[in-house]
C-alpha cells in the first residue's frame, strides 16, 4: 500500500478524532480540529477502523478534537473546500452552534478516492489539493460556470495554505483490494500506539516484489523529510555560507585558492549581511544606528600570498548539511530512532535526511566534474603531444674555450631556469616558475617558494651553519623576507637574484597573483 503524502511537514504535532471521541482534553475552552474526509460508501465499509484510528491521534495529541466527515459519493470539490472552510473561519460552530468551545482547523486528512479540485492557472490545467487547505488570500477562486478553481490575480505572489494535509491511498487498482489494503493500514497504525512490536525486518519485501523477502540481516533505512522544521532551522548566513560554495564549486574542487577567490567569498558571505543591515539601517532615523553600520570594513586580502588565502576560502564557505540547525537534525534523527524500525544499535539510525542526500549528490557532481574535466584536458594533451607539439630545444651546458699566453682555458657554464638543471627538464613547464594565464581573465601566479612559510625550518636545516644561508636559494627563501613589512601584511623579500638560484625555486604552495608578463 502506497501512503502519498503530498505535504507532511510536523506530523503529528497537532490532534485529531472523528465524529468527536468522549476522551477528555486538557484545554476545554480551545482546541485544535481536524477533519477526516471520507466518501459516505468508504465509511460505511471503514467505520470502525476510522474510529479507532481518530481516539488513537486525540489520545496522543493534546488540545485536540477529530472530526470525521464521512461525504456523499458525488459530492462537488467546492463542498468539500467549503466544509474545510467553515472550520477554520467558524470553527465546529459551523457544524453545531450548540457547542460551548472556541477551536480552528489545523489539519485535514483525505482516505482513499476523495476527488481533487481542478485548478487553472493561465493555460495549465492540473488537479490540486490546494483549495481544500488555502482560506485566507485564496491562490485559486471557485467558477461556478466551469465548476473549476481559476487563478486569483488579486492574491499575494508565494503560496501559503492555513492548514496541513495528509493523503491515506492504496491505489492498487481494484476497489475491494484498496479497502483491504486500507484496514491493513490502520490496524498497523493501531500497534503503533498500542507498542505491540509486531514490526520484523524478516517480514519485508524488497524492491516491491513480494516473491523477494528481506534477509534477517537486512539493514532498513527510512528516508525523513520534515519541510517545516527543516526550513526552520535554516541559517541565514550558514545559507549565504553555502551559496558561495555553488558559486565558486569549481575553483575550490580545483584547488584554485587565490586573494581574488577569497575576496569573493568574503564579499558574499561575510559582509554581505553587513551590507543588508546597513540598508535597513537607512531607513531608520536614526544618525547613530547609520554611523555603526556605515563603518563596518572587512579585512584587506590584497596583498596576503594565495596560499594564505586558503583557509579563509574552506572555512568560509558550508555544505549543505550545514545550513540547518544541528539541534534540529538531532531531533528528526530521534524520532527515526523512536520508531524503533531503522535501528541495528542504541546509536547507529538508518535514516537519510535531505540535507545529507544534497551534501553526497554536490560531493559526487563536483568529483563528475572534475573527472571528466581532467579526462578531457588529458586526452588534449595526449593529442597536442603525438600530433601537434614539437620539443624545445635547450642547451644544457655552455662550454667555453680561450687561449692566453699559450695556455688553453676552458670553462664549462650550466645551464638553470629557475635553480632547476636544463638537463632535469622535461616539460615546458619544468622551464617556469610562473602558473595560470591573465587569458579570459584568468590569473597569472608567480610559485616561488619564498612565498611559502612553512619552508623556513627546512631551509634552517639545509643551513645551519651559514654565514649566509640564503645563497643556496639565491634568496629566495622565507628566512630572507623583510620583517619590517609583516605587521602591513604585505610578505616581500628584502632583496634576491632568480638567475643565481642553484636548487630549484617552483613550489606551487607559495603561488601569488602577479603582473610580470611571463
Amino acid at each position: 500500500m502506497i501512503i502519498f503524502s503530498l505535504l507532511f511537514s510536523i506530523a503529528f504535532r497537532v490532534p485529531f478524532f472523528g465524529f468527536f471521541s468522549q476522551a477528555e482534553a486538557k484545554n476545554k475552552d480551545f482546541y485544535n480540529l481536524v477533519s477526516i474526509i471520507v466518501k459516505q460508501d468508504t465509511y460505511d465499509k471503514l467505520s470502525t477502523s476510522l474510529n479507532t484510528y481518530s481516539k488513537d491521534l486525540q489520545a496522543n495529541l493534546e488540545n485536540t478534537k477529530v472530526i470525521i466527515l464521512p461525504v456523499p459519493n458525488d459530492s462537488s470539490t467546492f463542498s468539500i473546500s467549503s466544509l474545510n472552510e467553515s472550520l477554520f473561519l467558524e470553527w465546529y460552530a459551523g457544524l453545531d452552534k450548540s457547542v460551548s468551545f472556541e477551536s480552528r482547523l489545523v489539519w485535514t486528512v483525505l482516505v482513499w478516492n476523495i476527488t481533487l479540485p481542478i485548478i487553472q492557472d493561465g493555460t495549465n490545467t492540473i488537479k490540486s489539493i490546494a483549495p481544500y487547505t488555502d482560506f485566507v488570500d485564496k491562490a485559486y477562486i471557485y467558477n461556478s460556470e466551469s465548476q473549476t478553481y481559476k487563478k486569483n490575480e488579486e492574491a499575494s505572489d508565494s503560496f501559503k495554505p492555513e492548514i496541513w494535509h495528509w493523503v491515506i491511498s492504496p491505489n492498487t487498482w481494484d476497489k475491494k483490494e484498496d479497502i483491504t489494503e486500507l484496514k491493513i493500514y490502520f490496524e498497523k497504525n493501531h500497534d503503533f500506539y498500542k507498542w505491540k512490536w509486531e514490526f520484523q525486518i524478516s517480514n519485508g519485501i524488497l524492491n516491491g516484489n513480494k516473491e523477494e523477502v528481506a534477509p534477517s540481516d537486512y539493514k532498513s533505512y527510512v528516508f525523513y523529510f520534515d519541510e517545516f522544521r527543516e526550513e526552520k532551522s535554516i541559517n541565514y548566513a550558514s545559507y549565504k555560507a553555502y551559496k558561495a560554495y555553488l558559486d565558486n564549486r569549481e575553483d575550490l574542487t580545483y584547488n584554485r585558492f587565490s586573494k581574488e577567490l577569497a575576496n569573493k567569498i568574503k564579499n558574499e558571505v561575510l559582509w554581505a549581511q553587513n551590507s543588508e543591515l546597513q540598508e535597513l539601517a537607512s531607513k531608520i532615523d536614526d544618525a547613530e544606528l547609520q554611523k555603526a553600520f556605515a563603518n563596518t570594513s572587512a579585512p584587506d586580502l590584497t596583498l596576503s600570498s594565495d596560499i594564505a588565502t586558503k583557509s579563509i576560502s574552506q572555512k568560509t564557505v558550508k555544505n549543505f548539511v550545514e545550513i540547518f540547525n544541528a539541534g534540529s537534525i538531532s531531533d528528526m534523527r530521534t524520532n527515526v530512532h523512536n520508531a524503533w524500525r531503522y535501528n541495528s544499535g542504541s546509536s547507529d539510525v538508518g535514516v537519510d535526511f535531505v540535507p545529507y542526500f544534497v551534501s553526497v549528490l554536490d560531493l559526487v557532481s563536483d568529483e563528475v566534474i572534475k573527472s571528466v574535466n581532467t579526462d578531457l584536458e588529458n586526452q588534449l594533451d595526449i593529442t597536442v603531444k603525438n600530433s601537434l607539439a614539437k620539443d624545445i630545444k635547450i642547451p644544457n651546458k655552455i662550454e667555453y674555450n680561450s687561449l692566453e699566453n699559450i695556455v688553453l682555458w676552458w670553462t664549462e657554464y650550466t645551464n638553470y631556469f629557475y635553480g632547476r638543471k636544463a638537463s632535469d627538464l622535461k616539460t615546458t613547464s619544468d622551464c617556469t616558475i610562473y602558473r595560470g594565464s591573465t587569458y579570459n581573465s584568468g590569473t597569472l601566479v608567480e610559485a616561488n617558494r619564498w612565498l611559502n612559510i612553512s619552508l623556513i625550518e627546512s631551509d634552517l636545516k639545509l643551513c645551519p651553519k651559514a654565514k649566509n644561508p640564503t645563497w643556496i636559494y639565491a634568496g629566495a627563501t622565507p628566512m630572507a623576507l623583510d620583517t619590517s613589512k609583516i605587521n602591513s601584511l604585505e610578505i616581500s623579500l628584502k632583496s634576491y637574484d632568480i638567475n643565481k638560484a642553484v636548487l630549484p625555486l617552483f613550489d606551487i604552495l607559495g603561488s601569488k597573483k602577479t603582473t610580470r608578463n611571463k
